[in-house]
Formats: C-alpha cells, structure tokens, sequence
C-alpha cells in the first residue's frame, strides 16, 4: 500500500509539474497527459482500495462542478483544461477535511500574483495568467497538510 501512495504522489507531482510548465509557456495543456494521469490514478486507488474509490470521485466531480460554475461566472476566464485539471485536483485529494485548501490556495496566489504583476509592469488588462501552477500549488499543499495530519 505504502509503495502505491509514493507511485500515486510522483504521478501526481510530475503531472502537476509538467502541465503548470505546459500552461506558462504555451498558455494550454495537453489534455492527453491529464488523461492518462488520471487513468493512472485511477488505476492505482483500485489496487490501493476499493473503498476509497467512490469518495475520491466524488471529490473529482465536486471539483469539476465547482470550477465549471465558476468559469460561468467569470465568463471564459477559466479555460477548459483548468476545468479538467480540478476534476484532478479533486481525484487527487483523499481527506475532506483538507478540501478548502485546495480551492481557497489558487485565488489567493493568482491575486498576489497579479498584484505583484501590477506593481511591476504597471498594467494588467489584457493580461493572460495561467491558472493550472496556482492549482498545483493549491494540491500540493493539500497533500502536504493530508500527509502530516
């Protein structure tokens, strides 16, 4: 079990990785990575445990929603692989106690972010700030804080 957790972490961290460089530099993601990261993910909670199957898409779903009714409200702000990465956030996540973490962490660094951003450049209309690097930071913290509580 301990040996699917590391491999279910480094998968985690790698995708979070990889896809908060994709986002940078090219402003998108590769859909394809997400989906074999979940997958995999997947995959690896049914060895791991059955039972923890259903929250954890529970989570993944509860993420989608969420981030899907907030690119409504924001009016296309949110790009679609934001959508699908919440929905990995949400896999990703096994204790509810720490689900705050994940969906408080992202706003918040996004505005210090482009204060920041303002504060140097003065201007940020017009202004494209990949979200997916706030969201990995927003999981990595949750499993931190899963991991040591």
């Amino acid at each position: 079990y301990k040996m699917l957790t590391i491999l279910r972490l480094s998968i985690i961290f790698l995708t979070c990785l990889l896809l908060s460089f994709q986002d940078i530099r090219y402003k998108k993601i590769s859909v394809h990575i997400l989906a074999v990261a979940y997958i995999l993910q997947l995959i690896i909670l049914c060895f791991a445990s059955i039972e923890l199957l259903i929250p954890h898409l529970i989570n993944s779903a509860a993420f989608f929603l969420f981030y899907l009714f907030q690119s409504r409200f924001l009016k296309g702000k949110l790009g679609f692989g934001d959508i699908l990465f919440a929905a990995f956030s949400g896999l990703s996540i096994t204790n509810w106690e720490f689900l705050w973490v994940a969906l408080i962490i992202p706003p918040i660094s996004a505005l210090i972010f482009a204060l920041f951003f303002y504060i140097y450049n003065h201007k940020i209309a017009g202004v494209r700030i990949p979200f997916i690097p706030f969201m990995s930071l927003g999981l990595i913290l949750t499993l931190l804080l899963e991991s040591f509580f």
